[in-house]
């Protein structure tokens, strides 16, 4: 399941898509620009044969990483976000894939607000769309319509092991474990003790903790987080609605924090997903909390308050229920469980949560509870 902006998406069984929620600019992918309440009967035509590997669903576009890894994008094309050399918007995948380079494949992908990135089979990345904040990692401001010819320089010797994607800013994680951030940093979430802009990965890599690692790494709009090779969680950047979980709601914060986030006793986290403004972490026995902004119940607390650390209590997927994947959207999450169900809570006005209604799921007492899954 992945969630971004305000759509969700699935991969089926049988490797194909299913996207429901706002469909503004055809981001659904369904030929048309209509809002879907739930996950519509058709899958989206990815090309004759191909299926999906990955998705990942930016404000107003989705993308594709398929079977053979290549890309696909449709949605809003302003900026040159699809990655086909123009602007124009695509209610359904294009006939031809992103073209990357010669013999060039993808083996991951992530979408900001306007940009999109693309993890490469020789270790590279390449980012298209919007640049107006250097998150395209060329050194200069400029919008691109479509992949450059050059990869992103990470420093001599360095090749990239993941990508992820802010509203306006980018990360890697390299191969020897560090990270590297760039693109808009005016709320610290670049890492590196400054509220500066970069328009190419610094020299240095951020300072994760004494002798400290990460293992994997995801960004909100303007904060950044990772789990470290102790499988604890540290946040920093933007964190006004607690998203950092540190118990606190600084407004920035330019580097990684001393102490790692408390996930509850002996708990350490296995995956972790960034909205706009709040954080999930899938722990280590298959619960997921989540803190920071809750006005809409994407906590999944029966409640609209905000939580600037983890919550005692992990949410309550169903009886006996545990999950196995974890996403969130702009103000929605989703849960992928133990019996390849699908549950959603959170900001439903687009129809986001699937469940044919526009209600806001997650924000009363009793609501996580007796949550449905999804009919996908």
């Amino acid at each position: 399941v992945f969630s971004g902006g305000t759509d969700t998406c699935a991969i089926l069984n049988d490797s194909t898509v299913k996207c429901w929620g706002h469909g503004a600019w055809g981001q659904l992918g369904q030929g048309s620009l209509e809002d879907l309440l739930s996950p519509p009967r058709s899958v989206v035509n990815l090309g004759l044969g191909r299926t999906a590997r990955a998705i990942a669903i930016g404000l107003e576009d989705t993308c594709t990483l398929l079977v053979d890894f290549t890309v696909k994008c449709w949605g809003k094309g302003d900026h040159g976000r699809l990655g086909q050399g123009s602007t124009t918007d695509l209610s359904s995948p294009p006939s031809s894939a992103t073209n990357l380079g010669p013999g060039r494949k993808a083996k991951a992908i992530a979408t900001g607000e306007e940009h999109t990135c693309a993890l490469l089979d020789d270790a590279t990345i390449k980012c298209w769309g919007g640049g107006a904040e250097g998150q395209l990692g060329q050194g200069n401001t400029t919008d691109l319509s479509s992949p450059p010819s050059s990869a992103i320089n990470l420093g001599l010797g360095r090749t990239a092991k993941a990508i992820a994607t802010g509203g306006y800013h980018t990360c890697a994680l390299l191969d020897h474990s560090t990270v590297k951030c760039w693109g808009y940093g005016a709320s610290g979430q670049l890492g590196l003790h400054s509220h500066d802009s970069l328009s190419s990965p610094a020299n240095e890599a951020i300072n994760l903790g004494l002798g400290r690692m990460a293992k994997a790494i995801a960004t909100g709009t303007i904060f950044t987080c990772a789990i470290l090779d102790d499988a604890t969680v540290k946040c920093w950047g933007y964190g006004y609605y607690g998203q950092l979980g540190q118990g606190s709601t600084p407004d920035d914060v330019s580097s990684p924090p001393v102490s790692a986030i408390n996930l509850g006793l002996g708990r350490t986290a296995k995956a972790i997903a960034t909205g706009y403004n709040h954080t999930c972490a899938l722990l280590d026995d298959s619960t997921v909390k989540c803190w920071g902004k809750g006005d809409f119940g994407q906590l999944g607390q029966g409640s609209t308050a905000h939580l600037s650390s983890p919550p005692v209590s992990a949410i309550h997927l169903g009886s006996n229920r545990t999950a196995k994947a974890i996403a969130a959207g702009a103000e929605h999450t989703c849960a992928l469980l133990d019996d390849s169900t699908v549950k959603c809570w959170g900001f439903g006005f687009f129809s986001q949560l699937g469940q044919g209604s526009t209600a806001n799921l997650g924000d009363q007492p009793t609501e996580m509870a007796s949550l449905a899954a999804i009919i996908i």
